[in-house]
């Protein structure tokens, strides 16, 4: 017996809706209190998992190619939205987003006046701490 017959698919049914519960439930947060991330990137985020995870569900079944490489290239596609999402809000950016917690504050910024500066003039990184 191989691992893939010992997986029974209705596991994966339950993380299939487990995700599915997740989406309704961050996106009702949303519409309730305006805040927590944006319903189209959480949708994006959530569906390109999901679809991965049928993937298996369906190897699991023994679908056919067809319907495996449907979902491969359907995770891809909302792969694809999520990133275009963040990198329009700038979350893509390569020292993340601005992180401030308590009295620590991690900012990353990138100064360059002239095209042949060189790398190290460039800012990439500071770190402030109170004084103890």
């Amino acid at each position: 017996m191989s691992l893939i017959d010992a997986i029974d698919p209705r596991f994966v049914d339950l993380a299939l809706g487990l995700i599915a519960l997740e989406a309704l439930g961050l996106i009702a947060y949303f519409v309730a209190t305006g805040r927590g991330p944006a319903p189209i990137g959480t949708l994006a985020n959530l569906l390109s998992g999901g679809f991965l995870i049928l993937v298996l569900r369906e190897t699991l079944a023994g679908a056919s190619a067809f319907w495996v490489v449907a979902s491969l290239t359907a995770a891809l596609i909302a792969h694809g939205v999520d990133l275009a999402v963040r990198w329009r809000r700038g979350d893509a950016s390569p020292f993340g987003p601005r992180i401030t917690r308590g009295a620590i504050s991690l900012t990353a910024t990138r100064k360059q006046t002239n095209p042949t500066q060189q790398a190290s003039e460039i800012k990439t990184e500071e770190l402030e701490r109170p004084h103890v």
